[in-house]
Formats: structure tokens, sequence, C-alpha cells
């Protein structure tokens, strides 16, 4: 029944016929997802991409003409295909999709390969050998879904610069009103930067916020919000802040705790400047997220470095 719904598929529906079937399919499987408790869990990151891939290996057969590698490319191809209209159909921004690549080809290449040997595996025991693979990615699909499976989500990133400057002076220049450039790495250029900061005080019990806008597809579907962050302490040779507000885009990723900033003057006239950063990751699996996020926070602590405490 299964071969003859098959050939039924393949020889009377074409092949783009399927093909939006498979992408409905998965848009309204990645809706339900996204608006349930599971919308930043490893199941719609690789679980999901690994099932749509297992759906295309079925109903896109290969050509007659096709390579291994010929085979391979239109396979991920179509993967892509899937991915791309279900993010517009979804209206996903362009960074959620940006980051989203890797892993999810991760998952539709696993799925290829479990229904390559599947199929041509010569005995039985070599067809069972490849369900270790969907029994993998069921595996990686379990973190977050419950506490017990969850990894630690607190992080914190340190920076720490030697400046040619005292501690006063570096402290004088996070007191003057600030302004970013462009001048960034290309992991954080993706990021929008505020557009207004209205900042210009080092007083505990300061209030300064950041104002930013996010288009997701670059010109149009803005998102506004804003990020207050609030001066618990200022010291000579320490600043501590807490995130107290925060409706950017960026809350869809990470919860920001705050900052802290030590001042360590040294004997050759120069500040070792350390500053950590405070933040909680929303996002599985740690394996793929934890790295990307601590990079970010890591090269946005030295931007910040360069850009407020030692212009």
């Amino acid at each position: 029944m299964h071969k003859r719904f098959k050939t039924w598929l393949f020889n009377g529906t074409p092949f783009y016929a399927r093909l939006m079937f498979i992408i409905g399919a998965a848009t309204l499987t990645m809706k339900a997802m996204l608006e349930s408790r599971y919308g930043d869990s490893v199941v719609v990151y690789l679980a999901i991409p690994f099932v749509i891939s297992i759906l295309l290996h079925q109903f896109t057969a290969p050509r007659s003409d096709d390579t291994v590698a010929g085979h391979v490319l239109r396979h991920v191809r179509s993967a892509m295909i899937v991915m791309l209209a279900s993010s517009a159909l979804l209206m996903e921004g362009f960074i959620c999709v940006l980051f989203m690549i890797p892993i999810y080809l991760l998952g539709a290449l696993l799925a290829y390969v479990f229904m390559e040997i599947r199929q041509n595996a010569r005995t039985r025991n070599s067809q069972m050998k490849a369900y270790a693979i969907p029994a993998l990615v069921a595996l990686l699909s379990i973190e977050g879904l419950t506490a017990a499976t969850s990894l630690p989500r607190f992080q914190t990133v340190s920076v720490t610069r030697e400046l040619p400057a005292t501690a006063a002076e570096l402290q004088a220049n996070m007191a003057k009103p600030i302004t970013f450039n462009n001048d960034r790495t290309w992991l954080l250029s993706v990021f929008p930067l505020p557009v207004q900061v209205n900042a210009g005080s080092l007083n505990a019990g300061d209030t300064h916020s950041l104002d930013f806008i996010y288009k997701r597809w670059f010109f149009t579907l803005a998102k506004r919000g804003q990020m207050h962050l609030h001066l618990d302490e200022v010291r000579p040779d320490y600043i501590h802040t807490t995130v107290t507000k925060n409706t950017s885009y960026l809350a869809g990723y990470m919860d920001i705790d705050g900052t802290e900033v030590h001042f360590h003057e040294q004997d050759n006239g120069t500040t070792r400047v350390t500053l950590t950063l405070r933040y909680e990751s929303h996002l599985d699996p740690s394996w793929y997220f934890g790295p990307l996020q601590s990079l970010a926070m890591r090269q946005s602590a030295d931007y910040l470095i360069n850009n407020v405490i030692a212009r």
C-alpha cells in the first residue's frame, strides 16, 4: 500500500506540488510549536527539521541521472526552500532565520543519511543500525523540555583590557553622552544598534535607556522596544548595573541581567578594566546556541569598552 501510494504520488503529482504540501505541513507544525512552551526547544531547531527532511526524502524521488552529490544537493536545496518559505509565512525575522540555518541543515543531513542507510542496507541488522541516528536526534531533543533535562542557563562573560588612562578619566568617559559606531565584528553587525541612547551621567540611582528598532524583514515588520539600565553602585574602582526593563528584540533570545566594571590602576599609569556581562539564555540546544551567545556577548563587552569606556 505504501509503495503504491508513493508511485501514485510521484507519477501523478508535480515535484513542486509535493514540495508545497511539505511547506504547508512544516508551517502548521512550526506555528503550533512556536506558540507552545516548546518554542525555544531543541524540538523546533533539530527534531522538526529531521522529520521534514525524512518527508522530503520520501516524497521527492531522485532523478535517474542523479549522482550521489547531485541528489544530496537537490535534497539540501529542497530543505532550504521549505525552511525559507515556512519562515516567511510565519513572519520570522532575518536574525532567527540566519542562526537557524546551520542547525536546520544538520537535522536535514542527519535525516538524509538515515534514510539512505535504511533504504540501501543489505541486511536487516544493518538497517536496524541506521535507527541509531533518529535515536540520537531524539536524545538531543529532550534538552530543555523539563527541569531535569535542562542545563544551567545563567552565564557570565568577562573581557579585560589595559587602557592608557586613570580610573577617574575612564569613568568621566562613561559619564558622557553615548553614541555607537558601526565598527563592529561580522557577528555583532547582524544585530541592530540602538536608535537612541538616553545617557550622560554616572551617578548611583540613575537609569539609562536605549531605544531599539528591529526590522524583521530588513525594511518592514518593525519591532520597537526599550532597555533600561539602572546604576546600582558607583565607586572609584567599581560600577554595578542592573537591567530593569527589556522589551527589545534581544529579550526573545536572552535575559540580560546587567554589568559589572572593575578598575585596577597600574603602577605604569594605565588602568586594567574588566567588564563582565551577566545573562540568562532562552535557547536550546546549549551546545549550539551557548557558544554563539557567549561569543556575541564577549564581542559586545569588547565593543562597549572601546566605545564607552576607552573613547
